[in-house]
């Protein structure tokens, strides 16, 4: 199977959401309604872009937030089912 041309969500760590939320809205982007009180969502032409907390999404990827080597960016794809990762996984591993 090949692997999906595609990445569904990109989501960038910050230290303050409310204020990172209220600039990209101020320029116009709006919300998505499956925002919570921890993420921001606002969906662009094709994936979403999130807004987490720092030290969240460090936790997420299982890093230290204070380590070099957190980038503090976190891209995913989306799959349609567990069979559909786990064979988009094996792809990664083969490639």
């Amino acid at each position: 199977m090949p692997v999906p041309q595609r990445i569904s969500i990109v989501t960038f760590g910050v230290t303050d959401l409310a204020a990172s939320t209220a600039f990209y809205e101020e320029v116009g982007w709006r919300k998505s309604s499956s925002s919570l009180d921890s993420i921001t969502f606002f969906q662009t032409d094709g994936s979403v872009f999130g807004l987490y907390e720092w030290a969240a999404l460090a936790a997420d990827a299982g890093v230290d937030p204070a380590g070099t080597g957190f980038r503090v960016v976190s891209c995913a794809l989306n799959c349609t089912s567990t069979d559909e990762v786990d064979e988009v996984f094996a792809a990664w591993v083969a490639a």
